[in-house]
């Protein structure tokens, strides 16, 4: 025996996006709970690109200020130590005026890497 189905559907008009109404869902709903989550994510994200402009905006107000004076800002990465140098170069001389952490500073990190563990008894 086959069986056949017909289906007649009509469509009298079909809604533009605009005139869907969003959803409402309510206290409790799941949808509710990923509405309010994205709303929180939203807000997390423009307050966190407000964080970026005022970074860019202090980072830009230093090299201006140490432009004024000759200085220019170099980083690097410590080879033993693997730390971010700051160095502040003048710009007439080349020579280095300020260097964060300073090398004394480097030596000894290296130092207490390379000996570390070694003054703990471990025979107890």
């Amino acid at each position: 025996m086959l069986f056949t189905r017909s289906f007649e559907m009509q469509i009298n008009s079909v809604n533009s996006p605009a005139e869907i109404a969003p959803p409402n869902p309510q206290p409790g709903d799941p949808a509710h709970r990923v509405l309010n989550d994205a709303k929180a994510a939203e807000g997390k994200r423009s307050t966190d690109s407000k964080r970026e402009v005022a970074r860019n905006t202090d980072f830009e107000r230093l090299e201006q200020t140490l432009s004024e004076h000759y200085i220019s800002m170099r980083f690097s990465r410590d080879g033993s130590t693997k730390q971010l140098v700051l160095n502040l170069i003048d710009e007439n001389t080349g020579e280095s005026v300020l260097q964060l952490p300073s090398p004394v500073t480097l030596k000894l990190a290296a130092e207490f890497v390379r000996t570390q563990g070694q003054f703990v008894d471990k025979t107890e």
